[in-house]
């Protein structure tokens, strides 16, 4: 396969890692026959972007950049691959963001990237007073699987795109770093509003049904709200992003840690079946939260 040679030639540097070699590897197409051998493409196409941006992320422009993550990012959410190459293709997205990490240029262009996938991720259509098994349908619930696990992927992502602000030893370059000021706007508007709008998913049905202890139908995942809480909680101990912080997080602090405490007091006592389940689920929430805010305090 010419892709396994391009890989094979850039790893013993007979090949330059630059534009116009990342531009020629986006531009690759196939045929597609078999699944199998689809997928061996698409993971050898992955793994030689991978390589491109560890070796040359410092010289591209960063749209190569954004487009590179793009196909991978794409791939990887293509309903009809093996879960096999899904995990492949995450192992190699935490290795991508790792690499633009050489270059604040790089940085921003990953941040922007997650952000605007998180904020238009779609959450499930929301649904209350009856079951969720009996009113979601195979493909709705798989569709939500998937999302979800996309979102847990992106905050993921997130999380160690921020990790050189958290100590300045991280730096690569600390001296462009600091000028963190110019990424200040993306995390303050954009990544806490989706972090608000997703982690406040979970209480939209709680007014009238968690308090009244019946069903309620889950917009996102026990595993995405911990994803929530634990970026939350990175935020908020990092100390040259606190400082800018300062208003979004008390936005936070009311619309979520404040708003679950709030249903914790109204929480009552199940009187069936349905309405034991929902405190259950209920109770594992916020069990989760109130770790997060404990970590915070």
């Amino acid at each position: 396969c010419g892709i396994a040679s391009i890989r094979r030639l850039l790893q013993y540097g007979s090949l330059p890692a630059n534009e116009h070699m990342t531009r020629g590897v986006l531009a690759c197409k196939f045929e597609q026959t078999n699944a199998g051998q689809d997928e061996a493409v698409e993971m050898a196409i992955a793994d030689v972007l991978n390589l491109l941006l560890q070796i040359g992320a410092r010289q591209m422009d960063p749209r190569t950049i954004h487009e590179a993550l793009h196909t991978v990012f794409v791939t990887r959410s293509t309903f009809v691959n093996s879960p096999a190459l899904v995990y492949h293709l995450e192992d190699v997205l935490v290795d991508m963001v790792g690499a633009c990490q050489q270059t604040p240029q790089a940085t921003r262009v990953v941040l922007e990237f997650l952000v605007h996938q998180l904020l238009n991720i779609p959450l499930a259509h929301m649904l209350s007073g009856s079951s969720i098994d009996s009113m979601m349908d195979e493909s709705t619930r798989e569709a939500q699987a998937a999302n979800d696990a996309t979102r847990v992927l992106c905050l993921r992502l997130v999380r160690m795109t921020l990790e050189p602000w958290q100590s300045t030893s991280l730096l690569p370059i600390a001296e462009d770093f600091n000028k963190l000021d110019e990424m200040v706007p993306l995390i303050q508007d954009d990544l806490c509003l989706s972090l608000l709008m997703t982690g406040q998913a979970i209480w939209h049905f709680g007014n009238t049904n968690h308090a009244n202890g019946g069903n309620a139908a889950h917009l996102v995942s026990p595993a995405v709200l911990t994803e929530i809480c634990a970026t939350f909680t990175f935020l908020w101990n990092c100390p040259s992003l606190r400082k800018h912080l300062m208003g979004p997080m008390e936005v936070l602090w009311t619309g979520f840690y404040t708003r679950a405490l709030a249903l914790l007091r109204r929480r009552r006592e199940a009187v069936n079946a349905s309405a034991y389940h929902a405190n259950l689920v209920f109770d594992a929430e916020l069990e989760i939260i109130l770790e997060s805010l404990a970590d915070l305090l």
